[in-house]
């Protein structure tokens, strides 16, 4: 039996994010498993793949030896499907789904150590991806980070 999973607003607020959930019970320490939502602010004109590969080849800088591929497109609330980018890399495999919030992309990610740990919490993601609802077009406040 899994788990119960519980939001972790403090953690996600220390680290830069809009929330975190994991297993209740779970050990911080590699944040693993957990889902991670959060948000990149947009420039005009920045495409969801910009802004995807962007992000890949950040991560290859930061992680040499990453391997980046893309998954099938995920069904989010308002009934569209945002594309997914999965990153694998030593001590951890990302699935990240993008999804365009007009001023900002969303970035929701099923976070673990590898990806065989990742797969029994795949349909649990995708429903928590398929419920959230996102408020892209507003002013945005990040008080997460310092001024």
């Amino acid at each position: 039996m899994n788990p119960s999973w519980v939001p972790d607003t403090d953690l996600a607020n220390r680290t830069g994010l809009q929330e975190i959930f994991h297993p209740e019970g779970w050990n911080a320490r590699w944040m693993s498993p957990s889902i991670q939502v959060g948000f990149s602010e947009k420039d005009p004109g920045v495409t969801i793949p910009a802004e995807m590969d962007r992000d890949a080849k950040n991560l290859m800088k930061q992680i040499p030896g990453c391997k980046i591929t893309h998954g099938p497109a995920l069904l989010i609330a308002d009934g569209k499907r945002a594309p997914v980018q999965i990153f694998t890399y030593k001590n951890g495999w990302d699935k990240t789904v993008y999804s365009d919030g007009g001023k900002v992309i969303f970035l929701t990610t099923l976070h673990c150590e590898n990806e065989a740990e990742c797969r029994q919490f795949e349909s649990m993601f995708e429903n928590v991806v398929r419920s959230l609802t996102y408020f892209g077009n507003i002013k945005v406040i990040d008080k997460t980070k310092s001024k």
